[in-house]
Order: C-alpha cells, then structure tokens, then sequence
C-alpha cells in the first residue's frame, strides 16, 4: 500500500519514455517495466495461493498501475475481488478487461506492421496471451453474468420505489446481456431480458409516462418472439413467450401488433378465455366489430353452463329445423362440446370442434358468428385446459 503511488509514478514514466523516444527507449522501458510487473506479479501469488486475498489484491492492483495498458494485471484483481466476495464489482471489472483485450489485439492486427521477424513473433505470441485472458475472462463470469442479473431483477421486483426499481432493472438487464454476449444459446436469461423490459414498462405507469412505457413494451415483445420463433426452445417455452409478446403490445395498446400474436397463442392454447377476449378487444379497437364479436363470445362459451351434446342437436332440429344450427352438425359433425350462454336477454348456443379447430355461435338457429384456431390433435386434446 505505501509503495503504490511510486509504482504508479514509475509506469508513468516508462510510458513516457517510450512515448517520447520511441525508436530508443520502447524496447529499455519496455523490458524494465515489464520486469518490474512480472516481479510484482510472482510475489502476489504467494499470499493468493496461501489465501490471504486481501494482502494478494493489494500487490495486483500494483500491476494495474504500473501497466495500465495490461489487462492481465485487471483480471487478476477482478478475480481476487470475487474470492473476497465482491462478485458484483468482480465480473464488472472483469467485462472492462475483456474489452481492453480485443481492443489490444484489435490494435495488433495481423502484426504486419511489425518489420523485423523478432517483433512480429512477440505480437503474435502477445496476441495469444490476449486471447488466453478473454478465455479466461469468459470462464470466469459465464455464470455468474446470469446469477448476478436474477439477483438484480428479484431485489428490483421487491422495492415499491420505481427509481430503485428502475436501478435494479438496469442493473439486471446489464449483467443479462453480458451472460448472453457471452452465450447467445441462453434461453432461460433471454426470457428474463424480456421480463426486464416488461417490468420497467410497468413502472412507468405511475405516474404515466406513456412514450417510455410503449417504448419498452415493445422491446420486450421483440424479445419474447425471438424466443417463441426459435427451433430450439420447449413447448411451454414457446407458449409462455407468445402469451408475453402479445401482452406487451397489448399494454402498449398496439392493437394490430398483439392481434396475430394472440392468435398464435391461442393455436397453442385454445381453451383460453382470457385470450380470446384479448383478440375481441383488439378486433374491436380495429372497427372490426363483427370478428370482434365472434371472439367475445367464444370467450363467454368457455366459462358458460356446459351443454349435453345429443340434447342440443334434439333441441336445433325440433326447435329450428332446417337452421344453420341443425346444418352445422350435418356439415362437420357432433360437435366436440356445446356451450351456453345468456347474454342480454339472449341465450347463445356455442358449438365447439376442438378436433376441426371451430367454434359456431347461434341464436335461436342462426349463426351470429364464427372462431377459427389450429385443430387439436387426440394426443393434444387432453393436455390442454384453461389457464
């Protein structure tokens, strides 16, 4: 500790020297302080191997002063921190060298610059140092990137404060995209990123700050397709990403967005009524009020009084012979399930295909209105149910 600021004098000066004389002194200055930094660097590894972190991180943070330039001196530090249990401060400084390595051998190139056999053989073998600390750097943070972005996102999640909050989610969506820079293959960190843009949306309700909130639902959404159009994610994956796309263009009253993605959804999830009023809604808001109906009402079947089948078809062929209720079973069947409903004075007969992807409402006989989604499968059918 006393003897820091000399040693931060001293690679001042050497880069000075090579600064100033660089055809006569980048060589001297450079094998002096190089010298100087692999000597520190031996006697820090004494008390690090012996666990006395503390008196370690003090000698390599000697390194960082007298070589500033050298990332190795920074990583060492970042990992010495996190042995001190500092893993915040650790993986932020140990981003930084990563950074500060690809800018190096960024610099470097192909060492063509170099004339003579001798320094362009020290580039390239400095190169792959460089490589070896972005390696390193890599193995160090890859899970804690992700550890450290839930930790963020569930203190923020906790707080009532929405500038904490807000904090906590920036924070959170930092150490996320660093995790997925790394490792774009992490699924689970890409749902949360989207959970992050999602959440600050909220936040920014009350008070309403409406261009901000829109701005961020949107992003969210971008997030939760990519992941529901990717191959490789599961089942409930998928599904819980649709649902979230769409749910954010729905917050963000963005109509003709969330329509097709809670369309999507419902081909996954068919016997969601919450869903189905959703796409009613945005059918609405788009004057389209006759779709806007059909799916209103598919909603209210799915929580109206279940009806026996065979007694519906009885009661549409004594009751309205020749109706587009007693065709509708002619044309595609018994249907699956039937549905009934009293909505304003008016009882709403819902027949519903499960297996045709079809659900027929009528009145009193006629049709008033039609639903249309993916066709259940007989291995499909009796997974899903309502949400």
């Amino acid at each position: 500790r006393a003897t820091s600021d000399i040693f931060k004098s001293a690679g001042e000066q050497f880069a000075n020297a090579i600064r100033m004389d660089p055809k006569k002194q980048a060589d001297w200055s450079g094998d002096n302080r190089a010298h100087f930094w692999v000597d520190i660097y031996k006697q820090a590894e004494v008390p690090f191997k012996d666990g006395r972190f503390e008196d370690a991180l003090e000698l390599y943070k000697i390194l960082t002063v007298l070589n500033p330039e050298e990332p190795e001196g920074f990583f060492r530090v970042a990992y010495t921190m996190d042995r001190l249990g500092e893993p915040k401060q650790s993986v932020i400084l140990a981003g930084e060298t990563r950074v500060m390595a690809e800018q190096k051998i960024g610099e470097l190139g192909d060492c063509g610059q170099f004339k003579s056999s001798k320094a362009k053989s020290e580039c390239r073998k400095k190169i792959k140092e460089l490589e070896k600390i972005i390696s390193n750097v890599d193995s160090f943070t890859r899970s804690k990137y992700a550890d450290l972005g839930y930790d963020a996102f569930d203190t923020a999640q906790k707080t009532e404060d929405m500038t904490a909050k807000r904090q906590g989610l920036d924070e959170a969506q930092l150490f996320f995209e660093r995790a997925l820079d790394q490792d774009p293959s992490l699924e689970g960190v890409r749902f949360s990123l989207g959970n992050v843009h999602f959440n600050r949306a909220r936040s920014y309700e009350d008070p309403p700050d409406t261009a901000h909130a829109y701005a961020e639902y949107r992003l969210a959404s971008s997030i939760f397709v990519s992941l529901a159009d990717t191959d490789t994610v599961d089942a409930d994956t998928k599904k819980d990403a649709l649902y979230n796309a769409g749910s954010a263009l729905y917050a963000a009253s963005d109509w003709s967005g969330a329509l097709p993605l809670l369309k999507r959804y419902i081909d996954l999830d068919v016997k969601d009524g919450d869903t189905y009023r959703r796409v009613a809604k945005c059918l609405s808001e788009m004057k389209e009020h006759a779709d806007a109906a059909s799916y209103y009402m598919a909603s209210k079947a799915l929580e109206g009084e279940s009806v026996d089948v065979n007694e519906a078809m009885n009661t549409a062929r004594n009751l309205y012979p020749g109706s587009e209720q007693e065709k509708a079973a002619g044309e595609l069947g018994p249907p699956d399930e039937v549905r009934s409903v009293l909505d304003d004075q008016r009882t709403i007969i819902s027949y519903i295909w499960w297996s045709k992807g079809e659900i027929r409402h009528f009145i009193e006989g006629k049709l008033v209105g039609t639903v249309k989604f993916k066709a259940l499968t007989p291995n499909t059918q009796g997974q899903l149910g309502g949400k």
